[in-house]
């Protein structure tokens, strides 16, 4: 026998009409759990309001480039490549990408129909009860198929906006991974440089080391003819160790640095044998610092634009939260088949089957809806005050590196200036201890200094170095 719950055609306007004048009721209705009074407060900051005067085209072109960041170093850029290749905390930030589309598509799959099938096979063994009417004594096999498929309308959007919700947080954690790779890239630069410089200052040591060893030679042999006191011999003896135990903290220096660089790349026999740069480190050429703090990349900074879209995200879910509040349509249709054998079971005619829209509306629910509804508002301005906060921390950041920056130019400037007032002073106490005027005494001064003001002159330069490693990150790494 089949069965259909669908209205006849002689009552399909009588049907069509109830379920409207139902809808409507169940609409007015909502006032008894209604999210009225519940909004967020927080308001996004503008980056351009957090600097004065805000400069929006003055980034220079060597920020905009993510090759630049090797500084022409194949070496270098070799090891940022294995970097982004190998480094776990890289892929933790792919996996979460990974796990938030994940979430996409289950919230993609609430906007779709549903059908689902099911079956169902039992044996029954009846007693000989006269209860059964003869039929006692027998087995016989009663078998039941279902099928139902329903679709819930997406009216009010609340599907909708857990959708987006979903892709806002795919968004944020694809920039996530973005900041990651920046990140590192400019940690692998920078610790690499510091790498270049402590390997220059060993070699400056080992030339002051051969130096001091000459010179105490030297002064040996003029303390043996008379020209020299056993003070200046000793202070030439003492030079020698000095500069040994220089090299060797130096040393050390460079294997923690090769180690550090190893746990970035992800493989430390991938900087087990490290090459000087093809350029010396003096002699590298490096763009020029903004005069101003350029805003036109903060706001597309990996970091930002994270939070950007978390505040996008929140406010999706908070909207998911209010359209709870209204009415849920649900189209339904269910079919099931009853047979005493498989082999009937889509012949006999005892299928049932029927569907219809289903409507449902909170009334009172003891203020859950509300409750919820006022977190997600929470979540949405703690995310827009996050994001106010990260904004903040990157003008900020900026700002500081820019300063920075310009003011090493500046020392730069000023050091080249001393080492060449360092080198003539050099200069004349060699003629003079060449000429038997002076000791050795002066000469080993005038020598330390010049040390000194070279060993300063690659410090300087390793700091430009760091410096627009690090801007080059905080004006939004290439401009993603």
């Amino acid at each position: 026998m089949t069965s259909h719950t669908t209205p006849s055609n002689g009552r399909s306007s009588l049907w069509l009409a109830s379920w409207l004048m139902a809808l409507g009721a169940l609409s007015s209705l909502g006032g008894c759990a209604n999210p009225s009074g519940i909004a967020p407060k927080a308001t996004l900051q503008d980056p351009a309001t957090l600097l004065t005067p805000a400069v929006t085209h003055s980034t220079p072109e060597w920020a905009r480039s993510d090759e630049w960041l090797a500084f022409g170093d194949a070496q270098l850029a070799r090891l940022i490549e294995l970097a982004r290749e190998n480094n776990p905390s890289l892929a933790v930030a792919q996996n979460r990408i990974e796990k938030a589309k994940a979430y996409v598509d289950s919230a993609d799959a609430a906007l779709k129909p549903q059908v689902n099938a099911g079956f169902q096979m039992a044996s029954n063994n009846l007693s000989d009860s006269p209860v059964f009417f003869g039929l006692g004594g027998a087995t016989y096999n009663a078998d039941l198929a279902k099928l139902g498929a329903s679709w819930e309308l997406n009216f009010f959007g609340k599907h909708q906006a857990a959708l987006n919700a979903a892709l806002g947080q795919t968004k944020a954690a694809e920039a996530d991974w973005h900041a990651a790779r920046a990140l590192l890239s400019s940690q692998v630069a920078r610790t690499y440089w510091q790498w270049v410089r402590v390997r220059s200052q060993q070699k400056l040591a080992q030339s002051l080391l051969l130096e001091r060893e000459e010179q105490f030679k030297l002064i040996q042999q003029r303390t043996a003819a008379g020209l020299d006191t056993q003070l200046e011999l000793r202070q030439a003896q003492a030079g020698v160790p000095e500069v040994r135990g220089q090299i060797e903290a130096l040393a050390e220096q460079a294997d923690t640095l090769q180690h550090a660089l190893g746990a970035l790349v992800g493989n430390l026999n991938a900087v087990s044998h490290l090459q000087d740069p093809s350029t010396a480190l003096m002699n590298l050429q490096v763009g020029a610092v903004p005069d101003e703090v350029p805003l036109d990349l903060i706001g597309r900074r990996p970091e930002v634009l994270a939070a950007k879209w978390r505040v996008e995200a929140m406010s999706q879910d908070a909207a998911s939260a209010r359209a709870a509040f209204y009415p849920n349509i649900n189209l339904s249709f269910n079919a099931v088949a009853l047979s005493m054998g498989f082999g009937e079971i889509f012949k006999s005619p005892g299928v049932l089957y029927g569907g219809g829209p289903a409507i449902s509306l909170p009334l009172f629910d003891a203020g859950r809806l509300r409750a919820n509804l006022r977190a997600k508002t929470a979540d949405v301005d703690a995310a827009v005050n996050s994001y106010n906060g990260v904004v903040l921390d990157a003008v900020r950041e900026v700002a500081d590196l820019v300063s920075t920056g310009q003011s090493l130019v500046k020392q730069q400037v000023q050091q080249k200036a001393t080492l060449e007032s360092a080198l003539a002073s050099q200069q004349i106490a060699q003629q003079r201890f060449d000429a038997g005027l002076i000791t050795a005494f002066p000469l080993l001064a005038a020598n330390s200094n010049v040390l000194a003001q070279e060993r300063l002159a690659v410090d300087l330069q390793a700091r430009v170095l760091d410096n627009r490693a690090a801007l080059w990150r905080a004006l939004g790494a290439g401009g993603w």
